[in-house]
């Protein structure tokens, strides 16, 4: 089995396997380049796309009109989002943390996140894919320690419950520079082991990545050092 997974921008990246897309994390005010990827990747495809939560980095209602460009059409989004957009509400199929959603060959289950919404654990075929949303250690200077404990307490908790399905093949990891702990992600990799791990919320910085690819596949992972729109990489089971 082969998943060919396109980076599109920030936290939106499409996971092609077969006639069949994931979608995770739509957001608005895509660039022109991004656009062409995101479009090439679902183009007559049987697309399901994921939403973790309503910021606008992460969502944006034109998911919608991805069904005239797939072949077959399935949303999901988060609570949040469909408190949002009653559109979506309308059209999509809701997750909430701990719920469980099965469809043909993909289990979605959601977990929850250390900001809003969920984060997902995908079982496609024999594949676990992992897609943290926002769930990450942003603990930072900046922030009060209350603050900066609540964050930690509840990303810590929420991996270690993920952690029920690792290892896991795919990892989607929130990689903050300036975070205290780089956003949690050698945490992620030390406890769901993951073969592949795709570093994310980077908003275009995708220079981070080469930065710090040596140090985390120290950790026993392999990094997709991504750098533009529609670049791939392609996992084999």
């Amino acid at each position: 089995m082969q998943l060919k997974i396109v980076y599109i921008y920030h936290d939106c990246f499409a996971i092609i396997s077969g006639g069949q897309v994931l979608l995770f994390d739509y957001p608005e005010n895509l660039s022109p380049e991004a656009e062409e990827a995101l479009r090439n990747a679902v183009r007559d495809k049987n697309l399901i796309t994921l939403t973790s939560h309503s910021h606008a980095d992460h969502f944006t209602e034109k998911l919608l009109n991805l069904e005239e460009e797939a072949q077959a059409f399935t949303c999901i989004v988060s609570g949040d989002v469909a408190q949002k957009s009653p559109k979506c509400a309308r059209k999509c199929l809701v997750i909430e943390e701990r719920q469980m959603l099965r469809l043909d060959n993909l289990e979605v289950k959601a977990y929850g996140s250390s900001d809003i919404g969920v984060s997902y654990l995908v079982k496609i075929g024999d594949a676990k894919i992992y897609f943290a949303g926002d769930n990450a250690d942003w603990s930072r200077s900046q922030l009060p320690e209350q603050v900066n404990q609540q964050i930690r307490e509840t990303f810590h908790r929420v991996i270690r419950e993920a952690a029920e399905e690792a290892p896991v093949d795919i990892a989607f990891a929130t990689l903050c520079q300036i975070c205290q702990n780089l956003g949690g992600i050698s945490h992620v990799i030390r406890t769901l082991r993951p073969r592949l791990t795709v570093p994310m919320h980077l908003a275009g910085q995708t220079e981070l990545i080469a930065e710090h690819r040596s140090s985390l596949e120290k950790l026993g992972t392999k990094i997709f050092a991504y750098t533009r729109p529609g670049d791939t990489y392609t996992y084999t089971i």
